[in-house]
């Protein structure tokens, strides 16, 4: 292995170029929800980035967006795998970005622009840290591939297809996997990730009149933005913060001791007025603090509305009683639920209860996580030890989502990556450290070059 300092003299040198390839691809506004337009841009791009370090590149269509592969040349024991996207979340509201979206910009050390933190810019410092390796190596020490989907925003809806049909590529017996996503928190110390919740994501329609009517129908003809109001009331207790579809909680399983010993070992490292503070709220639900609070932000399923829109939406007053109601709202799971499961259960819960919604659509994957007992988490360890100069938190599995099942189901998967506790990903002015930015390189680097050791 090289020294640490120059890996850390690499990163450094190399700052500019890895900035401009960062902001290249972020300039490329693919936010896959509103139709996925620029994936081809995006695309080109990577082949562009992939190119230049020697990789070999594929492109494969599906019946979304495409997904974009690449691996090195070299043949060697061990094979480390990157799972990605190119896709962002959309930019709304714009006027609440200090600078542009898509022209990202650096400010008092802080790289700004969406989709940096969430995935971009951990793409990038994926590249640098096998550049760093090639020019102070000649070569790498283990195999690399990467897979960078365009529709992790939108649930990868055609992810599953591709992975089944190119296993070959992908897993193997001396396969790990780095995940897309991770950080720093509140105390600014790294952390690995074990897994994510599962999610199932729906939309639901209301209807009532054939048209709007004017509002003083409102004494004699059902409105179905009340309708949709109460049932969606009628999916959780606000006293209890329990959610009340029938047999929703039987299909959980007792967490292991190895994730509650995880999960009492975060206590201690948590600030959580500093987390408060960075929220801006005042209490979490039920003022619930240290391993209280922590049990339930990792082993409780959620039902969140993420949105409701009915009526009149401009400015000003119109009196009308609403045509339709519309509502999404999603459910994190946890060990041994599944989307299918909890979509049959609010079906069963609307039809008891004489609800007249439709579930327009819906899509969701189940939980999925790596155990900690693994080698591959003593390995990361230690090599974030190494770089960083302290132990990272171990997360048994975030509170989100994403597509993770497809691969842990095959291979070691943990999660580590150039974001912070204050990223802002999903929201405006989205940002990484520029000092974040250049240490995921070295770390990276590093952990390659131990896995050839082990």
């Amino acid at each position: 292995m090289v020294l640490l300092k120059d890996l850390e003299k690499f990163a450094e040198k190399n700052l500019d170029n890895a900035l401009e390839d960062l902001f290249k691809l972020t300039r490329i506004p693919t936010v896959t929800a509103k139709g996925g337009e620029y994936s081809s841009e995006a695309i080109t791009e990577l082949n562009r980035i992939f190119r230049d370090l020697d990789f070999e590149t594929l492109t494969t269509e599906t019946k979304g967006e495409p997904v974009f592969t690449s691996t090195s040349k070299t043949d060697k024991p061990k094979t480390l795998l990157f799972y990605d996207h190119y896709d962002v979340q959309p930019a709304e509201p714009f006027d609440q970005w200090t600078s542009p979206p898509f022209e990202p910009e650096i400010r008092e050390g802080m790289i700004y622009g969406r989709g940096v933190a969430d995935n971009k810019g951990n793409i990038i410092a994926r590249v640098y840290a096998i550049k760093m390796i090639q020019e102070l190596h000649g070569e790498l020490p283990v195999n690399v591939k990467f897979i960078i989907e365009g529709e992790e925003e939108v649930s990868s809806p055609n992810l599953k297809e591709y992975v089944d049909s190119h296993h070959d590529f992908l897993f193997s017996d001396q396969t790990s996997c780095i995940w897309e996503f991770g950080g720093t928190n509140t105390l600014g110390m790294q952390e690995i990730w074990g897994g994510v919740k599962g999610i199932c994501y729906v939309q639901l329609k209301t209807t009532g009149p054939n048209r709007d009517l004017h509002s003083a129908y409102g004494s004699i003809v059902e409105n179905p933005a009340n309708h949709l109001v109460a049932a969606l009331a009628s999916l959780r207790n606000d006293q209890t913060d329990k959610i009340q579809i029938e047999n929703f909680y039987n299909p959980i399983i007792t967490p292991s001791k190895e994730v509650l010993e995880a999960i009492l070992k975060i206590k201690d490292t948590m600030d959580e007025e500093k987390q408060k503070e960075q929220l801006g709220i005042k209490k979490f639900i039920g003022d619930l603090h240290g391993e209280e609070l922590l049990k339930k932000y990792y082993l409780n399923p959620t039902c969140t509305i993420c949105g409701i829109w009915s009526g009149w939406q401009g400015e000003g007053g119109k009196t009308v009683l609403p045509a339709e109601a519309h509502a999404k709202l999603d459910f994190r799971l946890v060990p041994n639920q599944t989307p299918e499961d909890v979509i049959q259960m609010l079906r069963d819960h609307f039809k008891k209860n004489n609800f007249n919604v439709e579930i327009e659509w819906f899509d969701g994957y189940r939980p999925a996580f790596t155990p900690l007992s693994v080698p591959f988490v003593g390995l990361l360890k230690e090599t974030m030890l190494e770089v960083y100069g302290h132990t990272p938190i171990i997360h048994p599995w975030s509170p989100a989502s994403g597509p993770l099942y497809l691969f842990a189901d095959h291979i070691p998967v943990l999660s580590i990556g150039v974001a912070h506790v204050g990223s802002r990903g999903h929201a405006p002015n989205e940002n990484i450290k520029v000092e974040d930015f250049k240490q995921g390189q070295v770390c990276l680097a590093r952990l390659m070059e131990k896995m050839a050791e082990t």
